[in-house]
Formats: structure tokens, C-alpha cells, sequence
């Protein structure tokens, strides 16, 4: 999927208006209009993290601002898919895991648990051993095994043992973190 230059005007623009909301006075400091004035993106550059820096300005401002923020999961994820916005670096402990979830899928060939593929979208967003310690991975490790299990109880067959070994690996992984 493909995203067109003002779909992304558009994420960029709302996510300033989340920012413009919580902090109005960020933006008015050196304002001689009082914040009814329009503001405009001259420069934003954004981190695969979701971080942004960016430049904005407007015919009240004497010069230029720069401003700083992160966008929320929907938006990161959002230009991710477009393709505008490179994944996350993976770690060593990124690729282990990773590895992991490989492992886990095999057995399942192309039939796998919609848990499991949750696993690996939260996982693949998490990317290095700093976005695991605060991931939906980390903390949610013991409801994907247990959705894991009730979709074998729905379809009658045992998990493989590999996926019940790799599954308890990754569990003792992410302890570490």
C-alpha cells in the first residue's frame, strides 16, 4: 500500500493539532496573533521510533519554530504500511526474538493463529531490546500463548511440541528484559 503525499500532510497535520491542543503555548511564544493564526510545516523529519522533529511557521511568527513530538501507534503504523516511514533497526535481541516467532510459525505452514500473528506485528514494532522492555510482547506474552491455545482447542489439534518449547524460549527471553 502506497501513500499519497496528502495523506501524509494530513497524519502530520492532525498529530500537530493533538500537540496544538494539549499545549497551546508552545506554539503562540512569539506569536503576535495569539494563536489564531495558521500554521504551517516548512520541514518534518521522521524517526522509524515515530519521533519528529519539525519547523513550522506563520505570518505571526517573527521567525521560524522548531518543535518536537511522537506520533501515536495508529499514524506510525499508518506510514509504515505506505512505505513512508523505514521499520524500527533490529538488535541482536530483536532477531532472536524474531527467530523465535519464526520458529513458533513453521509447524503452521500457512494456516497460522491470528495470536501468533499479533505476536509477530507487535513484535516487528518493538524492533530492538529497548522497544521489547515497554512492548505489547513483553507484557501480553502469557494472553498470546493462551489465544494460541484456545485456537487449538477450537480446531481439535495439539500444538506441535516445537511451537510449546519455542513459545516457553521466548517467555524466558523476554524476562530478561
Amino acid at each position: 500500500m502506497k501513500i499519497k503525499k496528502s495523506e501524509l500532510k494530513k497524519l502530520i497535520k492532525e498529530e500537530l493539532e493533538e500537540i496544538v491542543g494539549e499545549d497551546n503555548s508552545m506554539f503562540v511564544r512569539g506569536a503576535k496573533g495569539g494563536g489564531a493564526d495558521e500554521i504551517s510545516v516548512e520541514k518534518i523529519r521522521i524517526a522509524p521510533d515515530g519521533s519528529f522533529k519539525a519547523r513550522l511557521s506563520s505570518a505571526a511568527l517573527e521567525k521560524p519554530i522548531r518543535v518536537a513530538g511522537r506520533l501515536d501507534d495508529d499514524s506510525r503504523a499508518k506510514l509504515s504500511q505506505g512505505g513512508a516511514l523505514a521499520a524500527a533497526p533490529m538488535d541482536p535481541f530483536g532477531k532472536e526474538v524474531m527467530g523465535l516467532i519464526s520458529k513458533i510459525k513453521e509447524p503452521y505452514g500457512n494456516d497460522v493463529p491470528p495470536s501468533i500473528q499479533k505476536l509477530e506485528s507487535d513484535a516487528m514494532k518493538a524492533g530492538n531490546k529497548e522497544g521489547f522492555a515497554s512492548s505489547p510482547v513483553k507484557t501480553n506474552i502469557a494472553d498470546y500463548w493462551n489465544d494460541t491455545l484456545r485456537y487449538h482447542q477450537k480446531t481439535g489439534k495439539k500444538p506441535d511440541y516445537s511451537v510449546i518449547s519455542n513459545f516457553n524460549a521466548l517467555n524466558t527471553l523476554l524476562r530478561k528484559v
